[in-house]
């Protein structure tokens, strides 16, 4: 996709949402890419799908904190939970 489309839907998303709506669909895009590429690790056993995880996880965080003073806490309370889905497990027995 170039940059001229990106530019067209993001001006649209613009006009149709507020900042703190944005910010709580891309928290919630981002939790779903950690849970994914947890999965993808459990499946493969491949690391880079954990680090993939936990930076995900970090970027839902950040935007769950910018989705403004009414829906943030409840959101970064439920990303937080998540959270620790996201961990390394410990040793297999």
């Amino acid at each position: 996709m170039n940059l001229a489309v990106r530019i067209q839907g993001a001006l649209c998303e613009l006009q149709q949402k507020s900042l703190e709506q944005i910010h709580e669909d891309t928290a919630l895009t981002w939790m779903a890419r950690a849970i994914a590429a947890r999965r993808l690790y459990e499946q493969t056993g491949d690391l880079q799908w954990l680090l993939t995880a936990h930076n995900a996880g970090d970027e839902a965080l950040e935007h769950a904190a910018l989705s403004g003073k009414e829906r943030a806490p409840e959101l970064v309370r439920f990303v937080d939970r998540c959270m620790p889905f996201l961990t390394l497990p410990g040793p297999r027995r």
